[in-house]
């Protein structure tokens, strides 16, 4: 059984720990010409989850049951600002407060109706950049980047996680 182990959580915690890499790796193949965009126009490419080899990628559900109290009304104002976005505060707040004691809401059908609406606006909304913290991955250069043709590109977290978001927390898996 594998288990995780929850580390920083800010993009600031993130760059200032001692375990952040100096240099996270881009895996390309110099014969498909979309991998040169990296080097030649400075291009990263996100890709959508829905295009990922393994189905299950960025598809861990939801735990809505286990939410804080906290954590339900911070989920409840996302979901009430991406459904109307023209709504005053005062209609806004009226509105979390409603729902926040609604219990058709949280029902089981209602929470897997959730879950299948972000699952989709996340294949269609979002992107992940794949980066690496090990240059020396075999497996990544026989898969990505193929000799004699493939090539790395390193990329500086303190450059790119102010961009474009650090990702979440640093995740170590370990077997138990």
């Amino acid at each position: 059984m594998k288990k995780v182990k929850h580390g920083h959580t800010s993009i600031n915690e993130i760059l200032s720990s001692p375990d952040t890499p100096k240099a996270l790796f881009k895996y390309r193949d110099w014969n498909k010409p979309n991998h040169k965009k990296v080097l030649t126009k400075k291009e990263v490419f996100f890709a959508s989850p829905k295009q990922f080899e393994d189905p299950l990628d960025c598809k861990i559900p939801t735990r809505f049951d286990l939410l804080t109290p906290k954590e339900r009304v911070t989920f409840l104002s996302r979901l009430i600002d991406d459904s109307f976005p023209n709504l005053s505060i005062y209609d806004r707040f009226k509105l979390i407060r409603e729902k926040y004691y609604d219990s058709a809401i949280w029902s089981s059908e209602n929470v897997k109706g959730l879950e299948r609406e972000f699952s989709a606006r996340l294949d269609t909304d979002y992107g992940v950049l794949s980066l690496c913290a090990d240059l020396n991955n075999s497996q990544l250069w026989d898969y990505y980047a193929p000799n004699p043709h493939g090539f790395a590109v390193g990329i500086d977290p303190k450059v790119v996680f102010p961009l474009f978001g650090g990702g979440g927390p640093i995740i170590n898996y370990f077997e138990t």
